[in-house]
C-alpha cells in the first residue's frame, strides 16, 4: 500500500481544497486488468444520508454532474440491488425537461429500453406501470408512442405479443368517457382490421346495461350511403348465410335482395338493397 489514511476520530480523513479552473482536483489513472480501480465500501448500519454524494451547487451550471464513458462491451453502469428497496430512484424537479432521456440512434437490432422479468417470482405485480394522479384538466397522455417519420412504413406503432390465453389488450374504462377512440387519417386502408382463425366469433359486442339503446351504431356525418361507393354496413362471404339476427323484439330477416319485418311495427325501416344479396337498415326508430 502506497498511502494509508487511518482516521479514528469523527472528522474528515482527506480534504482536498482545489482552486483549479480547468484541471482536475483528483485524477486517478490505472492499468487494471481485474479488480476495482476505485472502491468505496461501508460496513456500518447506514440509516440515513448517502455512501457517495455528488453535488453541483451552482444553479447556472449546465455541465454534467457525472459521466460514465465505456469504450468496451461491458455495462457502463450496473446496479445490483440485493435488499428490498428501489434500485434506481430519480427525483426530478425539472418542469419542461425529461425525467429520463435515452438516445439510441446508433442501434440497429438492439432494444433501446428493455425490462426483463423471467422465472417464477412474479405473482400480481406488473412488469411496467405508468401511473398519473395529476388533477389538472389539461389535455395530455399518460403514455405516448409516436412514429414521426412518414417513410418508416414498416414500423408498427405499438405491438403486443401474447403467447398465453389472457387478453392481448384490456381496457378498463371506469369513467364516463370513450374507452377506445380511433382517429384514422387513412384514405384507402381500414381503421380496424381483424384477422383471426377462430371458430367462434371474430368480433363480439356485449351489453349488460338494460337502458343502453344500441349494440352497434353506424353513423355518417358527411357523404350519405348511396349503394355504390359507401355503405352503412357491408357483409360479404362465400357461404350461404349472409346475416342472422335473433331478438325478443323486432327481427329482420334477409333473403336475397329482400328484407322483411317479421315482428310488430315498432321499427321503421328504410332499406337499401345490395346487388350481391345484402341489405342495410339505414335508420331505426
Amino acid at each position: 500500500v502506497a498511502l494509508t489514511l487511518d482516521q479514528d476520530n469523527n472528522s474528515i480523513a482527506l480534504n482536498i481544497d482545489s482552486e483549479a479552473m480547468s484541471a482536475q482536483a483528483l485524477l486517478i489513472e490505472g492499468q487494471n486488468t481485474s479488480g476495482n480501480m476505485v472502491q468505496i465500501r461501508n460496513n456500518a448500519n447506514h440509516a440515513s444520508d448517502n455512501v457517495l454524494s455528488l453535488i453541483q451547487e451552482h444553479a447556472s451550471s449546465a455541465g454534467l454532474l457525472a459521466e460514465f464513458r465505456n469504450d468496451g462491451t461491458g455495462n457502463a453502469l450496473k446496479i445490483d440491488q440485493n435488499g428490498n428497496g428501489t434500485a434506481l430512484n430519480i427525483d426530478s424537479g425539472a418542469t419542461t425537461a425529461n425525467g429520463v432521456y435515452v438516445l439510441a440512434s446508433q442501434q440497429t437490432t438492439g432494444t433501446a429500453l428493455k425490462v426483463l422479468s423471467a422465472g417464477t417470482s412474479r405473482t400480481t405485480g406488473p412488469v411496467f406501470h405508468a401511473y398519473s394522479n395529476d388533477s389538472l384538466t389539461n389535455a395530455r397522455s399518460v403514455g405516448r408512442f409516436q412514429n414521426d417519420h412518414a417513410s418508416a412504413t414498416g414500423t408498427i406503432g405499438v405491438e403486443v405479443l401474447q403467447d398465453s390465453t389472457g387478453n392481448g389488450i384490456f381496457i378498463g374504462q371506469n369513467g364516463n368517457g370513450v374507452a377506445l377512440n380511433i382517429d384514422s387519417g387513412a384514405t384507402s386502408k381500414q381503421a380496424i382490421l381483424v384477422d383471426c382463425p377462430t371458430v367462434a366469433y371474430m368480433c363480439e359486442f356485449r351489453n349488460s346495461h338494460a337502458s343502453a339503446p344500441d349494440g352497434l351504431y353506424c353513423y355518417f356525418n358527411a357523404a350519405a350511403p348511396n349503394d355504390t361507393t359507401q355503405m352503412f354496413l357491408r357483409l360479404q362471404d362465400t357461404g350461404a348465410v349472409r346475416l342472422q339476427v335473433t331478438s325478443n323484439g323486432d327481427v329482420y330477416t334477409v333473403t336475397g335482395t329482400d328484407i322483411q319485418a317479421i315482428s310488430d311495427s315498432r321499427l321503421k325501416n328504410e332499406v337499401a338493397d345490395f346487388s350481391d344479396g345484402l341489405a342495410v337498415v339505414n335508420s331505426l326508430t
